[in-house]
């Protein structure tokens, strides 16, 4: 019988390395995350964000008067998902590729 040593790596979420990581993944095997917007915006906390990263995004649950969607990032800080309609409550999944 023939043995493998295997060598496991747990790595911290928001470290370099795990964010290295899953950036070289196919995003079609990263999970969506909601956030509700509230008057039409709503801000993510997010220290790991960069200006060069991309969220894909879509509206899973329809609230309040709809508006278009868009994004804007503070690289290190968070970004800020802000409706044209200051009375949608949508809710939005979203995923980021860094």
């Amino acid at each position: 019988m023939q043995t493998t040593n295997l060598k496991l790596q747990v790595l911290d979420c928001y470290s370099q390395d795990f964010i290295n990581l899953m950036s070289g993944l196919d995003s079609q095997l990263m999970p969506f995350t909601t956030a509700v917007l509230v008057a039409g915006t709503v801000t993510v906390a997010n220290t790991a964000i960069k200006s060069t990263s991309v969220i894909e995004y879509q509206r899973s649950t329809a609230g309040g008067t709809l508006g278009e969607l868009s994004y804007a990032i503070t690289a290190g800080t968070s970004f800020t998902f802000t409706s044209s309609s200051a009375t949608d409550t949508s809710t939005i999944q979203y995923r980021i590729i860094y």
